[in-house]
């Protein structure tokens, strides 16, 4: 925006420059004609004092006070709308919240909620008798079903088309407009508000139209004379109301037109139409966003008729006098304007597009030119400091990054001073200070606020950066990760500011612990007098975090070189672990599995816990488990998806990657071989049962019919409780029973025959079926036979 009025403003100015360019060939500027005009002008000052105060006090005077009064008029008007509409809109408001129209409308049923129903039709009468302008007020609810509610009756909308018109309504951005509808020539104004019920989805719409016969005699009420007009427009011309009917006049339609070529809110203007010159007067009608405007327009020659003969006898007068004056002024004029002539010459040069018709004041072309480069120079200023932060932090992410490979040194440095930074006789140092164990801050942070945690921790990086190691520059990675570039004078000392760069490394783990509560490791580069080494500082530093020890709280790495941090360290994988994890897992032991990955964790950084150690490790363990589980006939695919070595890859803490393995690995694996292994266990206990049944009399047990149908006994005892409800010896028991209960009653065998026949022995049969039934064998019979 501002680009465009800066050159807008110095396309003006230079064809102020070319048309006063063009102007001098043919002769005098205007400055020269405005002097000897002037002169003329005080020449002939009697008459213009004589005619200008009669034309002023009488007809001057006149017109001001009927445009004084049409736009005092025109004011109260547009006020009186306002406050009608205003009123109209604050009780849509209103009503849009009473209990009547609620959420529960989204459940309406018209059958058994007549209450409800009545109730809406009540509200709907108040609401069109509360305001003489509401000619009638609709209810529209899309839900439970699209239905139109009037005062007295509802109808269901099944025709698409006026269903369409609604539904297109309830989509509009705004929750209360202004509608305007035009059928058969007649125009509408309808105010609709959406009902919302406490969501953010609309469920129905108010709709309250206006009534015309009221407005027009409104609009009436408001017309200044008897031969004038006032009529209501919308802002870009569409017609809405007027005094005189719902077509409008010819001068309406004239007035109109010429209205919509002024701008501004309110306006006053003369307009001739027919041989007669009319005041319109307009004024804006803001309405929820879209804009009306009210036109009233009187008649004027009637009043100044008289006064236009008079005056016309004044000016000739007065022209008659400058005329006579002319001569004696045209030799005063050259003398004065020789040295304005010099000044502009020097200004406008030789610049000259043709253009011959405009003649511009010379000190106007002096002044827009001056004008012109103070602002473009205020701009600019403004613009280059608002944009800076963001050109130096894209030009250093952009030379950390690597994208400015093909620069030479001279053109970064010179880059870099151009954007402040002093790096003259400056060695350069790489910073990254990484952040971990995000995972803990749950409750603190979430998922997703990775950013946010970052630019805090590069807000404490910046207020503590200036104590102690001079210039920096910070760098927000947005990932955990923040970056410090150092610029040490080269005469410095490098074990002395090594010194302090520890000192200032640690109280900036401090504060972030502090703030965060984070694990913080920075990792220190060489330093390099080369800026064009200034991406490989950042990665070898970046580099050297692969040796950071992931359960330190508090670490710096590559600040005492001569240190061996960086020696290998023992790896010993818990191969023995990996084997219980993965027997586990095809045991289906749920509970047991996280204890067992817990304690492969500990057995991998029993010899420390370098995040590459742990990283490899955990990868190795996670390539083993996708290798069992397809060997279980099961693709993780199907439940994890792919690039989990990636996704792991990206994990940095140690409980984090457990929580990960576990909730995305071991977890949906367990529950999709659950439901495989529920199914086809399923299928084995009927197998079982039938079994049972036809094999009662003899001596079965779970071990045996286990081996019937090749699992483990435990296995079928589990599955056996988990889809009968009963044991196993307690399910066989109830099919011996029920089987002795047919013999008892349908045979006459002895009581031992029957015992031999279910499986039992006679003595174990008595005192087994007493148990369960309350009576002995014998007993049960005598009683159903006396049944």
């Amino acid at each position: 925006m501002k680009a465009n009025e800066q050159a807008d403003g110095g396309d003006e100015v230079f064809s102020r420059i070319r048309r006063f360019s063009a102007n001098k060939r043919q002769g005098f500027g205007a400055f020269y004609k405005k002097s000897l005009i002037l002169t003329l002008f005080v020449a002939s000052i009697p008459g213009i004092i004589i005619g200008g105060c009669v034309y002023w006090i009488v007809g001057g005077q006149i017109n001001h006070e009927l445009q004084s009064h049409n736009r005092q008029q025109i004011n109260q008007s547009v006020s009186y709308f306002n406050n009608q509409f205003s009123h109209l809109e604050l009780n849509m408001a209103h009503w849009s919240f009473d209990p009547s129209f609620g959420n529960e409308l989204r459940r309406l049923d018209f059958v058994n909620d007549y209450v409800q129903v009545r109730n809406i039709f009540q509200t709907l009468l108040i609401m069109e008798m509360s305001d003489p302008l509401i000619n009638h007020v609709e209810l529209f609810l899309n839900e439970p079903r699209p239905v139109l509610f009037t005062r007295s009756e509802y109808k269901f909308l099944t025709d698409r088309k006026p269903l369409d018109e609604y539904l297109s309504l309830m989509e509009r951005p705004k929750s209360i407009n202004w509608m305007i509808s035009e059928e058969n020539g007649a125009v509408d104004l309808t105010l609709y508000n959406k009902l919302l019920g406490g969501s953010l989805s609309p469920f129905g719409t108010i709709f309250i139209t206006l009534n015309k016969r009221q407005l027009t005699d409104m609009l009436l009420t408001l017309t200044p004379r008897d031969q004038g007009s006032s009529f209501l427009m919308t802002e870009q011309g569409q017609w809405l109301l007027s005094s005189n009917g719902e077509v409008p006049s010819a001068l309406e339609e004239a007035v109109r037109s010429q209205v919509l070529t002024y701008g501004g809110s309110t306006n006053s203007f003369l307009y001739k139409w027919d041989k007669t010159t009319y005041s319109v007067s307009f004024g804006n009608i803001e309405r929820l966003g879209s804009t009306w405007t009210f036109v009233s327009v009187a008649p004027l020659s009637a009043i100044t008729a008289p006064v236009k003969v008079i005056s016309q006898v004044i000016v000739w007068i007065s022209l008659a006098g400058m005329l006579v004056a002319a001569t004696l002024s045209w030799f005063a004029s050259r003398k004065l304007y020789s040295p304005v002539n010099r000044l502009v010459q020097m200004i406008a040069g030789d610049r000259n597009d043709g253009a011959r018709a405009n003649r511009e004041d010379e000190f106007a072309v002096i002044e827009a030119q001056w004008k012109h480069l103070t602002k473009e120079r205020h701009s600019l200023m403004s613009r280059l400091s608002e944009q800076l932060p963001y050109l130096r932090e894209g030009y250093l992410l952009q030379l950390v990054q690597g994208y400015l490979y093909s620069f030479s040194e001279e053109k970064i440095r010179e880059r870099m001073e151009q954007y402040g930074w002093q790096v003259e006789n400056k060695q350069f140092i790489a910073l990254i200070i990484q952040l971990s164990g995000f995972a803990n801050l749950q409750g603190r942070f979430y998922k997703g606020d990775e950013g946010l945690v970052t630019f805090v921790a590069a807000n404490i990086v910046e207020e503590l950066k200036d104590t102690g190691i001079g210039q920096s520059i910070v760098i927000n990675f947005h990932d955990l990760s923040i970056g410090l570039l150092l610029l040490v004078p080269d005469r410095t000392s490098m074990e002395q500011f090594r010194t302090e760069l520890s000192a200032f490394c640690e109280n900036l783990i401090k504060a972030i612990q502090k703030v965060l509560s984070l694990r913080v490791t920075i990792s220190v580069s060489k330093s390099s007098s080369q800026a064009y080494q200034i991406p490989y500082l950042f990665e070898e530093a970046r580099q050297a975090l692969s040796h950071r020890d992931l359960l330190h709280d508090m670490q710096i790495i590559g600040l005492n070189p001569d240190r061996s941090s960086e020696q290998s360290q023992r790896y010993a994988y818990p191969f023995a672990v990996e084997k219980e994890i993965l027997h586990a897992l095809r045991m289906g032991m749920r509970n047991e599995l996280p204890e067992l990955l817990f304690q492969f964790m500990k057995e991998l950084t029993a010899g420390g816990s370098k995040e590459m150690i742990i990283r490899h490790g955990m990868l190795q363990l996670l390539a083993s488990v996708q290798h069992a589980i397809m060997k279980m006939g099961v693709s993780h695919e199907t439940f994890a998806g792919t690039g989990l070595s990636a996704r792991l890859s990206q994990l940095d803490d140690p409980d984090e990657m457990l929580r990960w393995f576990s909730e995305q690995v071991i977890q949906p694996f367990l529950n999709v071989w659950d439901e495989q292994q529920d199914a086809k266990l399923m299928h084995l206990v009927e197998k079982v049962i039938q079994y049972m049944q036809n094999h009662y009399m003899k001596d079965i047990s779970l071990d045996s019919c286990a081996e019937q149908i090749n699992i483990p006994s435990y296995t079928l005892s589990k599955t056996f409780k988990q889809v009968t409800g009963l044991n196993f010896i307690e399910y066989l028991t109830g099919i011996r029973i029920e089987k002795a209960k047919e013999f008892l009653q349908s045979t006459d065998l002895r009581i031992n025959d029957v015992a031999e026949r279910v499986g039992y022995q006679p003595t174990y049969f008595n005192r087994i079926f007493k148990k369960l039934e309350g009576i002995t064998p014998s007993q049960y019979r005598e009683k159903n036979q006396l049944d």
